[in-house]
């Protein structure tokens, strides 16, 4: 079988928070986020088309200096199947399986934890579970209203609650000018995540490489300091809250 696969690298000591792993770039995406900062993996590009026994091969080679694998993108819950066949085959090999996802599939989520092939779960909130979505994802289609769009992330939410005690989970809010990034915004999310066993991570707008939008390339991102404010305004309103601050590599 064949995927979509952008790229790995091969042993990461960022993308996993107290692991090592290889992350799995799976190309693909339904929202266009313009603030993104990996949009050589938005689309099904055929140059990116992989055997996954290449994939395999490449796991087991670095097995021995991993202690998981993570699926990243783009967006891996839309290549349900290949996921599957992939987080099997790290099982299989003793290796722990982490994904991060918008939320927008909560059924890969559903498939991964059916066969408890998921020890990890990260999920992009990229601003308020409302109608500002569409500004911030671009995601809006013919086939697909902002509706169900929030019905689907609502679902991956809840599914959160229900499956907490079983897996790590973090929640991420990627902290952008113009966009998110008001007290108000924050607690709008810190609403709809507050019963969600997890780590609230306000994170950092990324802007040293080519963005989906350029006009964002020429924003400053958020201080380290403005983001603990914004986290300690957070814990004062949601003390039972979970928060951590990320600071992306910006020089």
């Amino acid at each position: 079988m064949e995927a979509y696969i952008g790229g790995i690298t091969s042993v990461s000591y960022a993308d996993w928070p107290g692991k090592r792993c290889m992350t799995i770039f799976m190309s693909g995406c339904d929202f266009k986020c313009p603030f993104c900062n990996v949009k050589n993996y938005l689309d099904f590009k055929q140059e990116h088309q992989t055997d996954l026994m290449l994939i395999k091969n490449s796991m087991l080679e670095n097995k021995k200096f991993i202690d998981g694998v993570l699926f990243t993108g783009g967006e891996p819950s839309l290549q349900r199947q290949a996921v599957l066949i992939l987080a099997r085959m790290a099982k299989q090999n003793g290796l722990l399986v982490g994904i991060e996802t918008n939320g927008a599939k909560p059924e890969t989520l559903k498939s991964l934890m059916l066969e408890n092939l998921v020890d990890f779960i990260a999920v992009d909130v990229k601003c308020p579970i409302g109608l500002e979505i569409e500004e911030v994802t671009k995601s809006k289609t013919f086939f697909r209203s902002t509706e169900k769009l929030l019905a689907s992330i609502k679902d991956t939410l809840k599914y959160l609650e229900e499956i907490q005690n079983k897996v790590q989970i973090e929640i991420r809010t990627t902290i952008v000018p113009t966009l998110v990034y008001t007290k108000e915004d924050l607690l709008k999310i810190a609403e709809a995540i507050k019963y969600i066993k997890c780590t609230w991570v306000l994170q950092q707008f990324r802007n040293n490489v080519p963005l989906v939008d350029e006009k964002y390339n020429p924003i400053e991102p958020p201080s380290k300091e403005f983001l603990e404010n914004m986290a300690e305004m957070m814990k004062k309103q949601w003390p039972g809250l979970n928060i951590a601050v990320r600071v992306q590599n910006v020089d």
